[in-house]
């Protein structure tokens, strides 16, 4: 009896976008003039914000009132980004494989900003004068960088690297394996509404709730698959893996709704026990080491589930 295997092709157009797009971010992503997605989403966030404020005091105010205008913030912001990007991917599809590989290359590499935050990390690290050091800090620490000394911002570094490593890396590569650029923009649109309307605003807690909600739901695999990568990296690099997989796990079961837990707790538990003491600026480049080789691997995943699920 023959056996009719089914049909298996592989769009090298859309396929070889996902490298080219990360390469690309890593090649130019330490340029001031590189465009990234925060600007543009967050002026969004700020113009819908403002108008559903003034509806929901008119509305009476209260946390119902609060919720529901935090639910159409949601639904705006998250709805135009996806509405904007998927036509425009299925526009430069049509024009064909060229087409589609620039402008899927393109969006790729505007919608990942790890390699500019990873500088300015360092920036802050490598600082040799408190001031400058501060100033450097408040980009990933805010306006408690005025009060930290060297030892104080390479530990906050240390913290921020784990953090951003699933928040610009991980994450965004696992939503663009599984959607495209469509889903690494649509995260990146989430992710943005919870830091403008969540972080630093115990005031506008019900505002914010359904920002949070969505963000532990589109961040709950990533978390984890950060966790995994970094230790895997890390004892791949010669670290504690096996302490940073013991410490990830624990610090993110204990701290469910703080946001990067995972992958903060192994990278600091993976720079081994003198990392628990006085972190010094090799210590901060030793975690982004590891944090661009967990990138790298997330990057390798994406892929694979690009070629073996989607085709493409």
């Amino acid at each position: 009896m023959a056996t009719v295997l089914p049909q298996y092709s592989v769009d090298f157009w859309t396929l070889g976008s996902l490298p080219l797009g990360v390469g690309l971010e890593m090649a130019l992503g330490g340029f001031k003039w590189k465009p990234g997605p925060n600007r543009p989403i967050a002026r969004l966030v700020e113009l819908a914000e403002g108008g559903l404020r003034v509806a929901a005091g008119r509305a009476g105010g209260g946390p119902r009132a609060e919720r529901i205008a935090g639910d159409v913030l949601v639904v705006v912001v998250v709805g135009l980004v996806a509405g904007l990007a998927w036509p425009a991917v299925e526009l430069a599809d049509w024009f064909g494989g060229p087409a589609s590989l620039i402008f899927r290359t393109a969006l790729i590499a505007c919608g990942l900003s790890f390699r500019k935050k990873g500088d300015e990390i360092l920036q802050a690290a490598e600082a040799t004068d408190l001031t400058s050091a501060r100033l450097a800090a408040s980009e990933f620490a805010g306006s408690a960088s005025t009060r930290m000394d060297f030892a104080a911002i390479r530990r906050a570094g240390v913290l921020a690297i784990g953090r951003r490593a699933n928040r610009q890396a991980i994450a965004p590569l696992t939503w663009l394996a599984i959607a495209g650029p469509v889903g690494l923009w649509t995260y990146q649109a989430i992710v943005t509404l919870r830091r403008m309307v969540v972080e630093g605003r115990p005031r506008h807690e019900d505002f914010g709730s359904p920002s949070a909600r969505l963000d532990r739901l589109v961040n709950f695999v990533p978390e984890r698959l950060t966790w995994l990568l970094i230790a895997l990296s890390a004892a791949l690099l010669g670290e504690d893996g096996g302490e940073a997989l013991r410490r990830g796990r624990a610090e993110g079961r204990r701290q469910p709704n703080q946001a990067g837990a995972w992958g903060m707790a192994a990278l600091l538990a993976g720079l081994g026990p003198e990392a628990s003491g006085t972190i010094g600026p090799r210590d901060v480049r030793r975690a982004l080491r590891i944090a661009r080789v967990a990138a790298l691997h997330a990057l390798a995943l994406a892929f694979a589930y690009r070629v073996v699920v989607m085709g493409g």
